[in-house]
């Protein structure tokens, strides 16, 4: 003796059925969203390592062939990190590395020893990034 589903039984399985078939669709679209989005991350990353393996004229690629130079950025790094990262780091740490350190180093760069020679690729900021004198506060003109 064989049994049929009945009539409730059977629209439950076609309701089921049609409900794996759309996630199925909805798993195809998401496999396909991925794949090309992964597709375009990767094409992405190659074209930054294209361009970082391009060396520029006077960026910092190549100021590592002098080991003071290392030496300066890396202090003038550990001193900001002391400054703004650090926990427990003095109120006046921020203002002494803009005051003492940023500048002590951007002079030994210029005129130490092994000073580097930027005149070549530097360019100076344009005035457009400077504010004008009539909007900073505290200043007067005239």
């Amino acid at each position: 003796m064989t049994t049929t589903p009945d009539d409730s039984t059977q629209r439950q399985l076609l309701k089921l059925a049609e409900a794996i078939a759309q996630l199925r669709r909805a798993v195809e679209a998401l496999e396909t969203e991925t794949t090309n989005a992964l597709a375009d991350f990767m094409a992405r990353v190659e074209e930054v390592e294209d361009a970082a393996s391009q060396p520029v004229a006077g960026t910092v690629s190549s100021w590592v062939d002098h080991p003071e130079v290392v030496e300066e950025v890396t202090a003038l790094w550990l001193a900001w990190q002391a400054a703004y990262v650090e926990r427990d780091a003095p109120l006046t740490a921020a203002a002494e590395w803009h005051d003492r350190w940023l500048p002590g180093v951007l002079h030994r760069l210029e005129h130490g020893p092994f000073a580097l020679d930027c005149g070549t690729c530097h360019k100076p900021r344009p005035e457009a990034l400077y504010a004008a004198a009539e909007t900073c506060p505290g200043t007067s003109s005239g």
